[in-house]
This record gives C-alpha cells, sequence and structure tokens, in this order.
C-alpha cells in the first residue's frame, strides 16, 4: 500500500482571528530570551526598522553587510516567514545603506523607502511594496524614485493611497537642494523620473521632513544654512501643492526657528495646518502650530529637555511626546498636548514619568528611544547602559511602559523590563518598536559590540498588553474564528465558525504562489483539503486562509 505523506501543520497567527496558538511558537518567553531576526558571526546587520502590518504580523527591516537591505516578517507568534530574510530588492544590493522609512499601504502591507550610497551599484532613492504576507509587489527591482543618494530624505502619505518623498539632490547637483517625488499606489513616479524641484537657493537645504496638508499637496520643513549665517542652520517651512508648486511667500521658504536643532519632526493637525516638534539647540526641545496659511498658532519653547525625543500622533486632537531628561539623565518623561497647545501631564521636568529616576549616582549612557499610540495608550520603548561615570561600562537593558491618558503607568513606576544582555562590552543601537497589531509591543534592535564595525546583529522580543511575554491570547473578529488543526495525512483540516467566503492558497517560503486550494462560500465546522494531487516535493510550505478580509496562514511541513 502507498504511503502517504505526513503533514504537519502548525498554526502561525498572521490575522486577528485566529484560534489557539502552538507551543512550539518562537517568541521569547523571559526577558533573558531574545528572538534572532538575523545573527550571523562577523557580519554586520544594522539599522533594524520594525512596521505593523495587516493580521498582527511585523515587518523588519535592516542593512547585512555583503548583501544590502533585507527584510523578515514576523507572525503574531513570532514565526519568521523567510528561512533567509531576502532583500527588498535585487537593487537594494550595496556595500551600504542606512535606516529604510515605511508607511502603510491601503491594503494592510507596507511603502519601503531607502538609499543606496557609498559606490552602490545601485545608487539612488528605491522603493518597494509590500503587501501583508511580505510579498513583493513592484517587482523583484523595486522602483527607482529618484536618483539622489545622500541618506537625506523623508516621505509621508499623500492621502490618496501613494506617497511624498523629498531628498537632498547630493550628489548629483554641487548644491544642497530639496527635490520631490510623488509615487502612486501603483508605483508610479507622478513628478517624472527625475522628480520636481522644491527648494533651490544657496546650496544651503538639508535634512527635510515632511507631511501631507490633507488637500492634495505637503508640508516640508528642512534645515537651512542661507546668508547671513551660512554656518549655522535655521529651520525653515513651505507649502506645495500636488504639482510641486510652492503656496507661500517668498518661494524659497520662511524661517519659522533661528537654530537647527538635533532633530526635526512635522505632523498634519487635522484641520490643514501642522505641528513641528524640534530641538533647539538648547537644552529645551520645541513645540509649534501653524495655519494652513503659515502663521503661528502657538509655541512652547519647554516642551521636554533632551534628546533622544520623539513625537507621535495620539487620538484624533492630541499628540503624545517622550525624552530623555537632558540635566541628570536619570529619567524617561512623557508629555500629552492638545491642539490648542495645552499640556496635560505634569511632572518635575515638564511631564509625567515614563520609568522612575535611577537612584545615587547612576546615570543613562547610550540611550535609545522609541514610542507609538494604540488603543488609548502611549506606548515607550527605552534602551539604555547605566553606569556611574563614564569609565564604567555595564551591560544595557531594555524597558518598556504604556501610559493611559490621565498618565497611569501599566507597569508601574519603573516600567516593565524587557530583556538585558549580559556582556558590558555591548550596547543597544537604532531600537524601534510597533504595536503588535492587539495592545501589545513588538521591540527590535542591534546588539553592537562597542568597537567592532563587524559585531553587530539583529533581535526582537514580544510583549503582551498584561506584561507577559511570548505569544498573544487566541484573537477573534467579528463573527469569524478560524483553526487549522493538526493532520496525519496529505491534507489541511480547518474550522470556521460563520459561513463565508473562504480562499486557501499555498505558497513556497519565498512567497510564490503553488496553488489556490479553495476558493469559494463553505458553511460553519470542519474542512478538509488534500494536498496529493499537486506532486509537491518535501519540504516546507505557507498555506494561508482568508475568510473575507481576514487572513491566518501555517507553516507545512511535508514529508514523503
Amino acid at each position: 500500500m502507498k504511503k502517504l505523506p505526513l503533514l504537519l501543520i502548525s498554526l502561525v497567527i498572521l490575522a486577528a482571528l485566529v484560534a489557539p496558538a502552538p507551543a512550539q511558537a518562537q517568541w521569547p518567553t523571559t526577558p533573558r530570551e531574545f528572538l534572532s531576526v538575523s545573527a550571523i558571526p562577523d557580519t554586520m546587520e544594522a539599522y533594524p526598522s520594525i512596521f505593523s502590518l495587516a493580521g498582527g504580523r511585523t515587518i523588519i527591516t535592516f542593512f547585512k553587510d555583503g548583501a544590502g537591505q533585507c527584510y523578515q516578517v514576523l507572525s503574531a507568534d513570532g514565526y519568521t516567514m523567510f528561512t533567509v530574510p531576502p532583500l527588498i530588492a535585487t537593487t537594494a544590493a550595496g556595500p551600504y545603506s542606512y535606516s529604510t522609512k515605511m508607511l502603510p499601504t491601503p491594503d494592510g502591507g507596507v511603502y519601503v523607502v531607502w538609499q543606496n550610497i557609498y559606490g552602490s551599484p545601485f545608487p539612488g532613492t528605491y522603493a518597494q511594496r509590500l503587501d501583508s504576507l511580505g510579498n513583493r509587489l513592484w517587482g523583484d527591482a523595486g522602483v527607482l524614485i529618484h536618483p539622489a543618494h545622500w541618506n537625506d530624505f523623508d516621505i509621508c502619505p499623500d492621502g490618496q493611497g501613494g506617497f511624498f518623498a523629498a531628498v537632498n539632490t547630493l550628489p548629483l547637483t554641487p548644491t544642497m537642494d530639496l527635490a520631490g517625488q510623488h509615487v502612486s499606489l501603483a508605483g508610479e513616479l507622478l513628478w517624472g523620473a527625475a522628480g520636481l524641484p522644491l527648494i533651490t537657493y544657496l546650496e544651503a537645504q538639508q535634512f527635510p521632513a515632511v507631511a501631507p496638508d490633507e488637500q492634495g499637496g505637503l508640508y516640508v520643513i528642512w534645515e537651512d544654512r542661507r546668508p547671513p549665517n551660512p554656518g549655522f542652520g535655521r529651520i525653515f517651512s513651505q507649502r506645495f501643492d500636488g504639482q510641486a508648486q510652492p503656496l507661500w511667500a517668498p518661494a524659497t521658504g520662511r524661517e519659522i526657528w533661528p537654530g537647527s536643532g538635533s532633530f526635526r519632526q512635522i505632523f498634519p493637525d487635522g484641520q490643514h495646518g501642522f505641528i513641528v516638534y524640534h530641538g533647539g539647540g538648547t537644552n529645551w526641545n520645541h513645540l509649534a502650530r501653524y495655519s494652513p496659511e503659515g502663521r503661528l498658532r502657538w509655541r512652547n519653547d519647554e516642551a521636554g529637555a533632551g534628546d533622544p525625543a520623539k513625537m507621535v500622533a495620539g487620538e484624533p486632537g492630541y499628540f503624545y511626546f517622550a525624552w530623555v531628561e537632558h540635566f541628570h539623565w536619570k529619567t524617561i518623561y512623557g508629555q500629552r498636548v492638545d491642539l490648542q497647545g495645552r499640556f496635560h501631564w505634569s511632572g518635575p521636568s515638564g511631564g509625567a514619568q515614563v520609568i522612575s529616576p535611577l537612584e545615587g549616582a547612576w546615570q543613562i549612557i547610550y540611550p535609545e528611544l522609541d514610542c507609538f499610540y494604540r488603543d488609548s495608550s502611549f506606548w515607550v520603548a527605552e534602551a539604555y547602559k547605566v553606569s556611574h561615570s563614564p569609565s564604567l561600562r555595564f551591560p544595557f537593558r531594555i524597558y518598556v511602559q504604556a501610559l493611559d491618558a490621565q498618565a497611569n503607568p501599566r507597569f508601574g513606576s519603573q516600567g516593565l523590563y524587557i530583556c538585558s544582555q549580559a556582556l558590558s562590552s555591548h550596547t543597544v543601537a537604532n531600537l524601534s518598536a510597533a504595536t503588535d497589531g492587539s495592545d501589545g509591543i513588538v521591540t527590535v534592535w542591534a546588539d553592537r559590540l562597542i568597537g567592532s564595525v563587524s559585531e553587530e546583529d539583529v533581535f526582537a522580543s514580544h510583549t503582551n498588553a498584561d506584561g507577559s511575554f511570548g505569544i498573544p491570547p487566541a484573537m477573534t473578529v467579528g463573527a469569524y474564528s478560524v483553526q487549522i488543526k493538526r493532520s496525519d495525512s496529505a491534507s489541511i483540516v480547518y474550522q470556521i465558525n460563520a459561513p463565508g467566503i473562504v480562499s486557501v492558497t499555498l505558497f513556497d517560503l519565498l512567497g510564490r504562489k503553488i496553488n489556490s486550494l479553495q476558493d469559494g462560500l463553505q458553511a460553519p465546522g470542519n474542512h478538509s483539503l488534500s494536498l496529493s494531487h499537486l506532486s509537491l516535493p518535501s519540504g516546507v510550505y505557507i498555506v494561508t486562509i482568508r475568510v473575507d478580509n481576514q487572513i491566518i496562514a501555517g507553516k507545512v511541513a511535508l514529508i514523503k
């Protein structure tokens, strides 16, 4: 009698509707364990960035020495979707690149934008569109959106499903000018292959930050070194329409701050104006709101004191920001601000304590900070080393904290300790955090050997809403609940608890579609689909089950 293949299916939660997760999920369950995203000995894997996808998945991009810009997709329970992290695009190969920037797509995927620099065979600013499973939608090569490659750019949504980009034109031109590009959902370059000029004035513009004006155009702020003070940067702004035409006089932009600042962020205010958060070259950071006509509505010149600092949009009409206190390097603070410029949290340094002061002579060194807002919670991730003095080095620590609208901390005054590196010779770089699609947090970072240019690896950790580690609780959305069950024959057995349009598709580990196994209306209950007719070789595959717009997936190990 012919022996049937053995089919082992382990659940991978890839959307917010899934049954209980399997015991072999890969998220660590203690703060002493990390999920390895990429950790090849003697290879630099650096500059990680993280972004949330549909269905509880997250994408992590990073630069891999000798390869280029790579990515990995993690399921909600910590499974990696690719055995080997693939290149974002074949044009992402190159000797050096930095962090990517990402934006959501209307279908739950992500736009990824990066620049190839320092002698790349494909110099320029590139973009790729990935779906929520990590499939490349703009071809293997991606799209060259601008030939500039000076590691100096920013992107923002256009309100129509595509995005705007602003880039520093070096080294294409001898001057530091700013150019723009408008990219459609289909990857079309709406402003031409070379983009359109934004600011070209006396070789002085750099470090752009952009935000949509919510009327088809965009706001741009930048550091400007034009005379009479070419040695000292100032912050300028301009509003452009959908054809890159300036809308304010003078066309070369308006000064909004007399210093450059150590960082610059810009946000739409929801009423066609914008909000700017920036460093000021002094101890204090600055926050201001401007009208659609470019008039100053209000300014607060004591909006936190320190860098790193970051602001995010919260519930409608509110913004949140966090910073590492600059005067004593002991505390991480946060603040909630409304559209009238009113601060809602009080404390000894102008905000609520996110992580309480360190005791005695301890100080924070090498701080890293990231934050986001999700479901009425302001999440902050903080990594740092502590030391009595600069000559003493201690292991780094990573904490997370969530505050509600009244600044009540979810994890006590100190925050939740999620991991530590036992070696004092290591430090954290490029800490990045994102929602897990529910009410938890996924944190990613580069573990760097101090003084080394090759020993750097990328790790991640997951924390549930209640402070526990590991896989999230089972999740359901609406009337649908789907469960993939184990099988000892060449079939996929799954269960749905409500009638719906069900599509079952088989992929290989590179995300290439192999076969559509089911596509149509099914009744509630158990269903079985055979694989024996496909003549598949032994190996690992991915099966996705879509019920209307909800998706789960499982890894399938087929052994013949």
